[in-house]
């Protein structure tokens, strides 16, 4: 009866130790995928850069335009073709695809993550302003509450000025007056 208590217990352990494993495999198999959505994300940010180079500017449009927004990382290529292509959209008239752009903009923009600079805020006076023009308060409030979490303790004036413009363009929550 000990023995087959031992036996017991231990074989108990082992399914344990593999259920614990077997879910170790699926989080790594999650996030080679994450990884891989990614990295092709970035090949066509770059493809994009390319089509841009040689005057395909609605081809690069249409190359980024299916990929979230999520799956861009911080990048001076990517702040550089996606506020090309929002320049480009908002020429074409298309407000909120040009937001959409801009928007990414100010997300991928954030190479230097302690830059509080008017660098950093320089983009969210388009962002916001094609966000309105959009009739898209959602994302004008996304990035609102995106900029004030990042750059509310900035010290350059031209900077805090930026953003307080950029905070104001619509009426802003009593949370959001007290920063």
């Amino acid at each position: 009866l000990g023995i087959a208590m031992q036996f017991y217990f231990k074989e108990r352990e082992g399914r344990m130790e593999q259920g614990r494993l077997r879910q170790m495999a699926e989080q790594a198999r999650a996030s080679e995928i994450q990884l891989q959505k990614q990295m092709t994300a970035r090949e066509k940010v770059t493809q994009a850069g390319v089509l841009l180079s040689h005057g395909a500017t609605e081809q690069a449009d249409a190359l980024v335009d299916a990929i979230p927004a999520r799956l861009f990382s911080p990048s001076i290529e990517a702040t550089t073709v996606f506020r090309a292509l929002g320049d480009w959209n908002m020429l074409q008239d298309r407000w909120q695809k040009a937001a959409d752009r801009y928007a990414i903009v100010v997300q991928v923009n954030q190479v230097d993550r302690a830059d509080q600079s008017g660098v950093a805020t320089a983009d969210l006076l388009a962002a916001q302003a094609l966000f309105i023009e959009a009739g898209d308060t959602t994302g004008y409030e996304r990035t609102r509450k995106m900029a004030l979490a990042r750059l509310a303790g900035t010290t350059f004036p031209g900077a805090a000025e930026q953003l307080m413009k950029t905070s104001l363009l619509l009426p802003a929550e009593v949370s959001i007056m007290k920063l």
